[in-house]
């Protein structure tokens, strides 16, 4: 990017220097032209301001899997009133996470085992109960995000559900 800049630059020189006037110079020297030409080129546009971690709140929970070790896992927090969704690539047998940048609202948490995410576990009023025979009640847990807030306890450990009562995995 610097080359390109001294290249425009040179070739603005290269201009000035070979246009040749018999008029008077203008009020600006050519000393001020290519100062401002140069502090034009230079400068930075503005960026994009990432969110204040003041604006956006966090899930963190405990992670599982019905099988000795815990694959790699997908975990994903899809927003309720939206088609808006967060997601967190997990190691092999990391038992916990804490996802970061989400905006206050409502979610719904998945836990999609990789690299196909044909088995999942969810969040939800079972796995709460314990995941017992008499346990009746399977549905989600509506997740509160609050701004500035980690909202901990998000465990998407009901794997038992049958994966047409989860979303199917984000690609």
């Amino acid at each position: 990017m610097k080359k390109l800049m001294f290249l425009i630059m040179g070739l603005a020189l290269l201009l000035a220097a070979c246009a040749s006037s018999t008029e008077p110079p203008d009020s600006q020297s050519l000393d001020e032209i290519v100062q401002a030409t140069f502090a034009a080129l230079t400068a930075q546009a503005p960026q994009a301001t990432p969110p204040v971690a003041s604006e956006t709140g966090s899930i963190s929970g405990s992670l599982s899997y019905p099988s000795e070790g815990i694959p790699p896992l997908l975990v994903v927090a899809f927003r309720v009133d939206s088609d808006e969704f967060y997601w967190l690539l997990t190691a092999q047998n990391q038992s916990g996470y804490q996802m970061d940048g989400l905006k206050p609202g409502t979610y719904h948490v998945v836990a999609y085992a990789l690299p196909d995410g044909k088995l999942a576990g969810r969040h939800d009023q079972f796995y709460l109960c314990g995941l017992h025979q008499g346990c009746t009640d399977s549905n989600w847990v509506d997740v509160q995000v609050q701004a500035g807030v980690v909202t901990p306890n998000v465990d998407p450990g009901n794997w038992y559900i049958g994966s047409e009562n989860y979303p199917p995995m984000p690609a």
